[in-house]
């Protein structure tokens, strides 16, 4: 979407050289980001992304495997041993 914003000189030209370092030709995409993490939509979108992954991950292993897993942590942590 287009829109018309007005800003500082010097925020515009720091703008257009950070666009330049990484080989953009503008500086839309940066300022898209500036406000995707200002609103916190970057958060959501990788929290949401985590959760697609570990969607995705469901049955991968059998119940069976799981339950070994499961029983050699809780053996580890009844083994494992703390400072006093």
């Amino acid at each position: 979407m287009r829109t018309t914003i007005e800003i500082d000189d010097e925020v515009r030209a720091a703008l257009i050289q950070r666009a330049a370092e990484r080989g953009e030709r503008g500086y839309s995409e940066i300022i898209n980001e500036i406000l995707k993490r200002y609103f916190g939509l970057e958060e959501q979108a990788l929290r949401e992304e985590r959760a697609r992954s570990i969607e995705a991950l469901s049955g991968s292993i059998s119940e069976e495997t799981a339950q070994q897993m499961h029983e050699a942590i809780a053996r580890s942590r009844r083994q494992w041993r703390t400072e006093s």
